[in-house]
């Protein structure tokens, strides 16, 4: 093999040392580019100085071949440079490292004091020889051992700032072009600052500005009034705290509402003309209108509003204040009122200073008084003073005032033409900010027509008002004055109760127009009959009262009580006719009767009722036994009422037989009274007692209801009967009877008024047949059917019979109980048999006991039978089932 020649193997050699150099060049180069892209990226999106510093350093190392990278910043006031960022290997070379910016001193000759002094980068490629580093060839032979080093000021709007020194462990390590790429990575770094800066100072501006806008805010809404800001079409873009609590509205919710959306209707068309004015004249707008709150209320304000052009003259915006003037607003129509009241009110109002003096008064006053404006300002109120009231007035009446602001009362004052007059004033004192007097402000009524209408209220209070005689007030009042007075004079007092007999028709006969004529004749009569010292009072109704004083004996008291009696029963014209009424009169001798007024009005009506009782047409002395066996028989009568109301009576059934047929054909309702005490009563223990009561009425209404009822229960069974019921004399004659039955009959439609039979005692009949007469025939006119219970005991039967249409006679069981033994009773029986027969009549005979009775009665020709011997009465339960066993 031929050998290489020496020349070329140098060559050879000298070619891949060159290459090998030029490799590391290009790593280098790349690193450098690396690192300078890195810090690019970093320097954009960096937001503080030292995380900037940080990262190139480490930048510088892991990406850009540097051995340690660090960056420094001169101490303000000391010239050393401090070690703020670093990166690297040997790290404990930068510790305690003395480096200084300035120029005089050993330390700051090297690259980092005079490329920050200088502000240019500085280049060292043999770090180990050169005389500028020689301060810190031994620290670096001992710790990084660094062969080539170069340092980089970073400017901070455009001064110095800061160095990046950089370490290198080759010689020579930066050319020009890794130079200027980190000369790059230096500008951007300053570019960083710079760009920190810059946001820094904007984010100081923003919060001038935000502080700047709070405070603007906090001084718009400290401001009492409300601010606004509007575009030219009036909606809003701004507006005040204050402008927000007024308008009740969120800022959110008003930008962009216009202010045609909340001015009262009636005050639009006002703003906008005032509005128009402003725009065509540039001038600030202002007016006064209402506008709606949130909540729907209208509220009032006073508006002021500028408006701002553009160069083109167009309107930009509009500035506002708005004031709430609702407060004003009101105490102005406060006062407009209160000046139409002044003006308008019937009552008369004078106001003085606080020496009386008048300062004004109202047309009222003038009215009432007489006196007219001129005549009284400037004067006191002395001036109508009437003398009617004593000194000892005056001062009770200022001493209220002065004590508590204030007096009312009655005072007589005299009107301009003479006149006394009364009048209801009211005084009061009004007070200035310190509580002194300052004015008097009266109020005052003329109150003669009161005056006049309290005598009449007076007299209707104590008098009757259609007889014009003393009522139960004033009587009670005259009595305790004769009770004193019969005490005093050791005499007697008469009390006299007294109703007239048989008034009631009149009123329904001729009308209440004539009975107050009767009334009013017998108190006159009465008035006149009396003397001076009695009394007469008319309770109501037909009742009076009469107070006899001064009675000695009773003999006297006869004398009087008979021509009270006389008097009362002279002839009355009505209607062109002579009438005559007759009373009874109740009378309770004071100090016999040594009661109180009410119970001796008490005692004097229960023997009004004992005179009714004895006839009428009388006087009768109050008896305290009597007044005993009354009080017993109201008891027995409130336990009847009690008992009706909690249902204690019932009705049981007797049946009633035809005799010819053998069959059932009605039944007779008797009532029954479940004592809850005493068991089973019987009718003869409680009807007596409420005989011509209006219990006794309410009893036989409760009788008709029950039977209806039944009846048409038993209807619906298929048991048609007619059932007969007891009526009272005083029930069918109580006022509306006919009525009332047709009422009960209209509830059973279906039911034929033939089956309800109405029975009532010949005697009852036979003691007012007039009146009776007419109801029987209203009654049959709508079916009823009647009869003529215990036949045969009245005293005038044969008489009357052709003239009352009863259907039924029922002979009384007296006569029929003995008439097999009894031959007079079997003749009656046999007698009132034949004449119904005459008269068309069908007869039923009571208290048939014994079957014998039964055929006996069937050949002497009587139609029907009931009594014990065919059935006991039964209750409505045991009825049906009795019936379809009947057997005769």
């Amino acid at each position: 093999m031929e050998k290489i020649k020496p020349h070329v193997a140098v060559e050879e050699e000298h070619w891949k040392t060159e290459h090998k150099l030029n490799a590391s060049r290009i790593q280098r180069l790349n690193q450098v580019y690396t690192a300078v892209a890195q810090t690019n990226r970093i320097a954009r999106h960096t937001k503080h100085a030292g995380e900037l510093f940080d990262a190139v350093c480490r930048i510088a190392v892991e990406h850009g071949g540097m051995k340690m990278a660090w960056v420094g910043m001169n101490r303000p006031g000391s010239g050393r440079i401090d070690v703020i960022a670093c990166h690297g290997t040997h790290l404990d070379y930068l510790d305690d490292l003395a480096v200084s910016v300035r120029s005089d001193v050993p330390e700051g000759l090297g690259p980092t004091g005079t490329a920050l002094r200088e502000g240019r980068a500085v280049l060292l490629q043999d770090f180990a020889v050169n005389p500028a580093t020689q301060p810190w060839q031994a620290r670096a032979l001992q710790s990084g051992n660094w062969q080539a080093s170069a340092a980089f000021p970073i400017l901070r709007n455009g001064a110095p700032y800061a160095v990046l020194t950089l370490y290198h462990d080759e010689k020579n390590a930066f050319n020009e072009l890794i130079v200027s790429l980190l000369n790059v990575m230096a500008d951007d770094m300053g570019f960083a600052l710079d760009a920190i800066d810059a946001e820094a100072e904007r984010q100081t501006m923003l919060r001038e500005l935000r502080n700047s806008e709070e405070r603007y805010r906090l001084l718009l809404d400290l401001v009492p009034d409300q601010i606004w800001i509007a575009g030219p079409d009036g909606h809003l873009d701004y507006a005040n705290q204050r402008a927000l609590d007024y308008f009740g509205y969120s800022l959110e919710e008003m930008q962009g509402y216009g202010w045609q959306n909340i001015v009262h209707p009636d005050d639009f068309a006002g703003v906008l003309t005032t509005l128009s004015e402003s725009l065509q004249t540039g001038k600030n707008f202002k007016g006064e209108y209402r506008i709606r709150h949130h909540s729907g209320e209208y509220r009032w304000c006073s508006a002021r509003a500028h408006p701002v052009f553009d160069d083109d003259g167009h309107i930009k915006k509009w500035y506002g204040i708005t004031t709430d003037i609702t407060e004003r607003k009101q105490a102005e129509e406060r006062q407009r009122l209160t000046a139409r009241i002044f003006d308008s009110t019937l009552e008369g109002i004078i106001v003085t200073d606080a020496a009386c003096h008048i300062i004004e008064v109202n047309d009222a006053f003038i009215e009432i008084t007489g006196y007219m404006r001129e005549d009284v300002i400037g004067k006191t109120p002395r001036v109508w003073k009437s003398d009617h009231h004593r000194p000892e007035f005056y001062q009770a009446m200022w001493q209220a005032i002065n004590t508590t602001g204030h007096w009312s009362g009655e005072i007589w004052n005299r009107r301009k033409d003479g006149m006394v007059y009364p009048e209801w004033i009211t005084i009061s004192a009004i007070t200035d900010d310190n509580g002194k007097v300052s004015h008097y402000f009266g109020i005052s009524s003329d109150i003669t027509l009161l005056k006049q209408h309290e005598k009449q209220l007076e007299f209707m209070a104590h008098y009757d008002a259609l007889t014009g005689i003393p009522n139960r007030v004033l009587l009670v009042d005259r009595m305790q004055l004769a009770l004193a007075r019969t005490r005093r004079e050791n005499n007697l007092l008469a009390v006299c109760y007294l109703d007239l007999d048989g008034f009631k028709p009149v009123n329904d006969t001729w009308g209440h127009d004539v009975g107050d004529m009767v009334l009013i004749e017998i108190a006159n009569r009465l008035s006149h009959s009396l003397r001076g010292g009695d009394t007469v009072a008319r309770l109501g109704g037909d009742e009076f009262v009469i107070l006899l004083l001064g009675i000695e004996n009773a003999d006297e008291c006869y004398n009087s009580l008979n021509r009270l009696v006389s008097v009362i029963a002279q002839s009355i014209v009505l209607q062109g006719q002579l009438y005559t009424f007759t009373a009874s009169i109740g009378v309770t001798l004071y100090p016999h009767d040594n009661e109180d007024p009410e119970t001796l009005l008490r005692h004097a009506d229960q023997a009004m009722y004992q005179a009714k009782k004895l006839g009428k047409n009388r006087y009768h002395i109050f008896d305290p036994t009597e007044d005993v066996l009354f009080k017993t028989h109201h008891d027995k009568i409130s336990t009847i009422a009690q008992g009706l109301l909690d249902q204690q009576f019932e009705l049981f059934y007797q049946p009633k037989v035809a005799l010819a047929e053998s069959r059932i054909v009605g039944a007779e309702a008797l009532i029954r009274w479940r004592h809850p005490e005493r068991g089973l009563l019987p009718p003869h223990d409680f009807l007596p007692l409420i005989e011509n009561t209006e219990l006794d009425i309410q009893v036989g209404e409760w009788v008709i209801n029950t039977v209806l009822m039944q009846i048409e229960r038993w209807r619906q069974e298929g048991l048609s009967l007619e059932i007969s019921v007891n009526i009272s004399a005083n029930h069918l004659q109580s006022p509306g009877f006919v009525a009332k039955l047709q009422q009960k009959l209209a509830l059973y439609p279906d039911l034929p008024p033939r089956q309800l039979q109405i029975e009532i005692l010949e005697t009852a009949a036979l003691s007012d047949i007039a009146a009776v007469l007419g109801i029987i025939e209203a009654c049959a006119a709508i079916g009823i059917s009647f009869a003529l219970d215990d036949f045969g005991t009245g005293y005038s039967s044969l008489a009357y019979l052709r003239r009352l249409p009863f259907n039924t006679l029922k002979i009384d069981k007296s006569f029929v109980r003995d008439m097999l033994i009894n031959s007079d009773d079997r003749a009656i029986v046999q007698g009132v048999i034949a004449l119904a027969a005459t008269f068309n009549r069908v007869t039923v005979a009571e208290g048939v006991e014994i079957q014998a009775l039964l055929s006996t009665l069937r050949d002497m020709g009587c139609d029907i039978a009931q009594g014990y011997g065919i059935a006991h009465p039964m209750p409505a339960s045991d009825f049906v089932p009795w019936c379809r066993n009947f057997r005769i």
